[in-house]
């Protein structure tokens, strides 16, 4: 999220999803840490290369520390001597691993501060802020339906 012109792109998704359904459900789940975002993430074909782009922003920030996780629990012929290929169930178990989730959160932390990316940051939590404030207002005592 840290790249601007993603993280613009992405909350221009997620508000025509809230105002198809009406539902801030999207954001609960965000702010919660539930739930699959790929889908509203990329959107279409079309639109793919501004996630390409920012993707090739994060790695090149981050790409040590990937390539080390990678190369400890991937490549590793010492852990897996065994290994011949790569399948999708090995590549599988090695993302989902809580380790990669943990390098994954804290290369977002990371970022979050860093002069490069906080504008995309800020942006985007602003943004599921206000929309969790909308709703929480709607939905009080002092606005009845």
């Amino acid at each position: 999220m840290g790249d601007f012109e993603f993280t613009s792109y992405y909350i221009k998704r997620m508000s025509s999803t809230f105002d198809i359904n009406g539902s801030n459900k999207v954001v609960y789940s965000f702010i919660e840490g539930k739930g699959m975002f790929g889908g509203l993430i990329l959107g279409d074909k079309n639109n793919f290369y501004v996630f390409i782009n920012a993707f090739e922003k994060m790695w090149e920030r981050h790409k040590e520390l990937f390539m080390e996780y990678f190369e400890g629990n991937l490549f590793n012929k010492r852990i897996m001597p065994e290994l011949k290929e790569i399948n999708y169930n090995l590549f599988n178990d090695i993302i989902i691993d809580s380790k990669f989730l943990n390098l994954i959160s804290s290369a977002i932390e990371k970022d979050r501060f860093s002069i490069k990316t906080m504008d995309g940051h800020f942006l985007f939590y602003q943004h599921c802020l206000n929309r969790y404030v909308d709703k929480e207002i709607e939905n009080s005592i002092e606005h009845p339906n």
